[in-house]
């Protein structure tokens, strides 16, 4: 009976033990508990960088972890080795504001999903501006640069220009989906004279607002300019000799690219409502220009199926194509082609 009794406790001491080792809660590098630690949880974000933008503000940026939701965004001030949330995002970078002048921050980042959160990322730090008399140049921040352009160059891509600052060691260019949204840093252009950045990897038919701030020696950043914007093309591809029929949806556009020989005069055509074999629904206007340079060859013409619009390339490369609707509420389909002869290719 004692035998039996001895047994059946350790028996439910067992149970216990086991019960409890299934509830264990590992605790992250902070010390706090975290029920959702395991095989689950996202890695901590690889590649943070930051960057003061002025006396109170700085950029954060990282990669993005596979399976994460989101991201918290953790910040210390010198050596007080607090980190402190300053706020989550579901992209992959931040711009902390508010920030005191001259100051050193460390900033950390832990991806998140469903299953909870990765341990902290290594650090980044960044020192906002403000008077420094040992960092060899001028604490002044310089003009906002003027003269911000962007234009489309694919479905993917935009080509952001903007004129040189006097002071200015480097730009950095600032995207945003609405005027008022949240700015990204897109990318930083060294040199104060290169003065263009190309934006890529874009979303088709999205538009995207953009923003540029020149930058001393010092590291010290000049007011966001005004915006320019541009929406990349719905589709991209090759134009022929032979027609290429396609649709554009109201406010889209359609962007086509291909080859000239220096010195060759060739005929870009189209197949319109306005004007065609009276297959196509939508009246469209074209316009071309040299991929390289920008520079235009002809722009927003309603009419090419009677006569093409001709052009003899001025230097070899690629020319850039740009179809919309006449109207921009208006959608519909289209043909378009090119010759280097007179005669229009049959449909």
């Amino acid at each position: 009976m004692k035998i039996r009794y001895v047994i059946s406790v350790l028996v439910i001491l067992a149970l216990a033990l086991a019960a409890c080792s299934g509830h264990h809660r590992d605790r992250d590098d902070d010390g706090i508990e975290n029920p959702y630690s395991g095989s689950g949880t996202p890695s901590a974000p690889a590649g943070v960088t930051a960057a003061a933008l002025s006396s109170s503000s700085i950029a954060i940026s990282w990669n993005a972890v596979s399976g994460a939701a989101s991201y918290r965004v953790y910040y210390e001030i010198g050596n007080s080795n607090t980190k402190n949330l300053a706020g989550t995002v579901s992209g992959t970078s931040y711009t902390a504001t508010g920030l005191s002048a001259n100051t050193t921050y460390y900033w950390y980042i832990k991806a998140v999903n469903s299953y909870g959160e990765s341990g902290y990322s290594s650090y980044a730090s960044a020192t906002t501006s403000g008077s420094n008399p040992s960092s060899g140049g001028s604490s002044s921040a310089p003009s906002a640069p003027t003269g911000v352009t962007a234009a489309a160059l694919t479905s993917g891509s935009i080509a952001i220009s903007w004129s040189a600052v006097s002071g200015a060691a480097s730009y950095r260019v600032y995207y945003a989906t609405s005027s008022s949204g949240t700015k990204n840093l897109a990318g930083n252009v060294s040199g104060g004279t290169t003065t263009t950045y190309t934006h890529t990897g874009l979303n088709a038919s999205t538009t995207y607002y953009y923003f540029v701030t020149a930058v001393n020696s010092s590291g010290t950043a000049s007011e966001y300019s005004s915006y320019a914007y541009a929406a990349t093309a719905g589709a991209s591809g090759t134009l022929y000799s032979s027609w290429s029929n396609g649709s554009i949806a109201a406010g889209d556009f359609v962007i086509y690219t291909f080859s000239v020989s220096s010195g060759t005069t060739y005929r870009i055509w189209w197949n319109d409502s306005y004007e065609g074999n009276g297959t196509k629904t939508l009246d469209v206007k074209v316009s071309a220009r040299y991929t390289a340079s920008g520079t235009s060859i002809f722009s927003g013409v309603d009419s090419g199926w009677t006569t093409a619009q001709s052009f003899t390339a001025s230097s070899s490369g690629t020319v850039t194509v740009t179809v919309q609707g006449y109207s921009s509420s208006s959608s519909g389909t289209f043909g378009i082609c090119y010759s280097t002869s007179g005669t229009r290719p049959a449909t």
